[in-house]
Formats: structure tokens, C-alpha cells, sequence
């Protein structure tokens, strides 16, 4: 980011389809390159305890565009960084709704080896919004459709191409 950022790139596209989840820490870390002043990207709440995801600017955050790129299997940690940064407005979501899978979860394996999986909190984004069975609804709705896939094209691609040049 921080070599776009000295190339004065126009944008960058960041693409979280199909993209599961993962450490949940992870979407302030990449906001923060973005960012000119420090905000909290959205609380977890359990039963004992509530954590916040800040996010600290960089002196010299990335100033051009950002788009988003999302889909119906973006889950987790990539719809907190996705409806995270749309809220901030810092970047442009072009895609599906996600999954709508953002509570924190634990896995337990029981005794027979199946594995029970069970959510110990709950998030919210910055502007109050509930991720959880909604997803993270794009700016710009966008599907493949079977022209575009007989055709080879990625028309999420296409529109953030087409968003990051436009004025």
C-alpha cells in the first residue's frame, strides 16, 4: 500500500471475494493505511467482556481511491473491513451483499470428531449496523452474469476500474 501511496497510484482495488475470514484484527490493521484520523471500526460484545477495533491513521495514509470488491462468500473479517471502511467512507464497495457471517466464533471438537461451533460475541460497526445475518451491503451492486462468464469477463473488476477513473 505505502508503495501506491509513493507512486501516487489513482487507486487500488481490494478484493475480498470468497475471502472466509480470519483474524479479526486484521481489517483495522489495513485500514489505518487509508485513514487520516484514528476511529473505532466497530465493537464485539460478549457476555464479560466488549473490545473495540481501532483503527490508528498513518501519518502518510494512501489519498486515492479505494474500491472494495465483494461477494455472497466475503465473510468474517472481510465483511468488518468492507462495511468498516464503506461507513468511514475511505472506500467504495462494488460486489454482492456478503455472507453475513461476522460473529465471533468458537470451535470445539466433541467426542465423537464432529466439531461444534458456537458465537461468544457479537459486532457492530462504527455507525451501529449489525453485519450478522445482513452482510455488508455494496455501493454498487454487481453480479457476474452468464454473458460475462461465457465472455471471460470479471465485471466487478470492470466497475472498479471504471469507478477509480471517474471523477
Amino acid at each position: 500500500i505505502k508503495e501506491f501511496r509513493d507512486k501516487e497510484c489513482s487507486g487500488i482495488i481490494i478484493d475480498v471475494r470468497n475471502n472466509p475470514g480470519g483474524v479479526a484484527m486484521m481489517a483495522p490493521a489495513i485500514a489505518k493505511e487509508f485513514c487520516t484520523e484514528n476511529y473505532n471500526m466497530g465493537t464485539q460484545k460478549g457476555r464479560d467482556m466488549t473490545l473495540k477495533f481501532p483503527v490508528f491513521a498513518q501519518p502518510k495514509p494512501y489519498k486515492g481511491k479505494v474500491v472494495i470488491l465483494t461477494n455472497r462468500t466475503s465473510a468474517s473479517t472481510s465483511e468488518i473491513f468492507a462495511a468498516g471502511a464503506q461507513a468511514k467512507k475511505f472506500a467504495y464497495v462494488i460486489g454482492e451483499t456478503t455472507a453475513g457471517m461476522a460473529l465471533p466464533s468458537v470451535m470445539v471438537t466433541l467426542q465423537d470428531g464432529s466439531i461444534f461451533q458456537y458465537p461468544v460475541a457479537d459486532f457492530k460497526t462504527v455507525d451501529g449496523k449489525n453485519i450478522e445475518g445482513v452482510g455488508a451491503i455494496p455501493d454498487l451492486k454487481v453480479s457476474h452474469t452468464h454473458a460475462s462468464l461465457a465472455e471471460g469477463k470479471d465485471i466487478f473488476i470492470e466497475e472498479a476500474i471504471s469507478h477509480i477513473n471517474s471523477k
